[in-house]
């Protein structure tokens, strides 16, 4: 099971969900927003803009799973927890808003590709905010549109073995030798229900 480890391969994932999704090579989705500043679209197309971020203070709530499995020698110690993932989606265009209410139905129903990753929608109501922007005296349609999915993340610690111990015995008096030791010593955690 391949986890999502970071804010650019959520992007990156959530890009190709929704590129599938609309299925519209007219539509643009994007990771990020124009270096000017300006908009470097005309008033006519339709773009998608994508924003990942995590939810702010959610994961320090949530409780931490812990498990131990060995692995040949070593033992790792895998926690595991649930995070809070915010998908906001900027739509630009006469088509933003039934754009957006498309990919809301969509991921609604379920993502294969989102369900392989541990991502799931929240469900919760979210409904598709109509905001025209105005920019150099015209208004440009625009829709805003925010998901939340949890997110399973899980951290893995190697717990190394401990193959010997160098103990050194310095006398007191001349007749006690010096001696080192080598012993394996195994470590067996309890396991839990």
């Amino acid at each position: 099971m391949a986890l999502v480890e970071n804010l650019y391969e959520l992007q990156k994932l959530f890009w190709q969900e929704l590129t599938q999704v609309v299925s519209d090579p007219t539509v643009q989705i994007r990771l990020s927003w124009p270096k000017n500043g300006a908009p470097d679209w005309k008033i006519t197309d339709n773009v998608i803009f994508i924003q990942v971020t995590e939810e702010s203070g959610e994961d320090i709530t949530q409780p931490i799973d812990s498990a131990w499995a060995d692995k040949q020698d070593d033992l790792v110690l895998r926690d595991a927890m649930t995070r809070v993932v915010k998908l906001a989606l900027t739509a630009y265009g006469d088509r933003a808003y039934s754009l957006l209410a498309a990919i809301r139905y969509r991921l609604t129903k379920g993502s294969n590709r989102l369900r392989k990753k541990k991502l799931f929608l929240i469900p919760a109501p979210s409904s598709i905010q109509s905001v025209p922007e105005l920019f150099q005296g015209r208004w440009w349609p625009r829709s805003d549109l925010f998901l939340r999915f949890n997110s399973l993340i899980v951290f893995e610690t190697d717990i190394k073995t401990i193959k010997e111990i160098n103990i050194d015995v310095k006398p007191t008096e001349d007749k006690i030798k010096v001696k080192k030791v080598k012993k394996r010593l195994a470590f067996s955690p309890q396991k839990s229900d």
